[in-house]
């Protein structure tokens, strides 16, 4: 693929552009293993690449075999309501049985990690970003044969993201490699408030990193963008202009209301966009509605859905 890559910007920094460093700095992580709890930090675990699929259950959709399915879950400030939300959060992943999940709002690493040690086959990896909203993963270990090591890109940027964006390099089991990319951009603010703002130049900064630093690479970026893709004046219309990268939930996006990740608002603020090397593997997105088979959920878990691509 022949993704535009603008000639001011250097592969490994964008200092001149955005005024802050993207260069990917290490950060502290922390991968449990769902069987044991042991601890394997610094990542780079093999699995055995056995992917399975699953029988559609209630609430939740059936998957093919050696087919890569990725949610993103903004769990609001997780455990909002401590052993509570840990139990729920529990029976959500079992059900779904995604292959991995991109989470925020991980407010408490040391019970995030006791889910993980509860979730038979699975891992977890989180990063320290800013304002004790972590992002990291949840992964079943057998669904990939390398998860790499995390790490955190536009750390000299605070303003514009005000949480690292934290990228993972895999191996899934069908032999797809993938790198993720999971934000959790700024807040609130309508077209032309400063929130805005923030938003769009970090719309700006990321696309520029992608082409410069992940062109011919399949890339899937996803998280709490905290902003609609369905109307002309999007922060992120850099990346609607250009033919190299496509939303994959922008049909839910259109849709109806009733399927939006953010149901109070009611709004759909996140994503998963991805590049064209992925363009002919979608095979289903949607937002899933565990309210209808979690009692409580959005006073004792989250006040956003996940949001589910498979890919194959």
């Amino acid at each position: 693929m022949m993704r535009k890559i603008f000639l001011f910007v250097v592969a490994i920094s964008l200092i001149g552009f955005v005024g802050c460093d993207t260069s990917p700095d290490s950060i502290v992580i922390d991968t449990r293993d769902g069987d044991d709890g042991g601890n394997n930090n610094g990542g780079n675990t093999n699995g055995t690449g056995v992917d399975p699929g699953k029988s559609a259950v209630a609430c939740y959709p059936a998957f093919e075999d050696d087919e890569l399915n990725v949610a993103t879950w903004n769990i609001e400030w997780f455990p909002n309501s401590g052993n509570t939300t840990v139990a729920k959060v529990k029976e959500i992943v079992e059900n779904l049985d995604a292959d991995i999940i991109a989470v925020q709002e991980i407010n408490s690493p040391s019970q995030f990690f006791a889910l993980a040690s509860g979730l038979d086959g699975w891992e977890a990896a989180l990063a320290d970003v800013n304002y004790d909203q972590d992002i990291g993963y949840l992964y079943k270990k057998n669904a990939f044969t390398s998860f790499g090591t995390l790490t955190q890109l536009f750390g000299g940027d605070s303003y514009n993201f005000p949480r690292q964006v934290v990228r993972v390099d895999v191996m899934h089991a069908s032999g797809l490699e993938v790198t993720f990319l999971n934000l959790h951009l700024k807040c609130c603010g309508e077209d032309g408030s400063s929130e805005y703002n923030r938003r769009k130049q970090a719309s700006l900064s990321l696309k520029s990193y992608i082409d410069a630093n992940l062109a011919n690479k399949a890339v899937i970026v996803l998280g709490d963008y905290n902003d609609d893709i369905n109307s002309s004046t999007s922060a992120f219309q850099n990346f609607k202009d250009d033919p190299n990268y496509t939303f994959a939930d922008q049909a839910v996006a259109d849709g109806s209301s009733s399927n939006w990740s953010y149901p109070s608002w009611p709004s759909h603020i996140d994503h998963i966009l991805i590049t064209d090397e992925l363009f002919n593997k979608v095979r289903n997105v949607q937002t899933l509605k565990p309210e209808n088979c979690v009692s409580s959920y959005s006073s004792t878990v989250s006040d956003h859905r996940p949001v589910l691509a498979s890919f194959k």
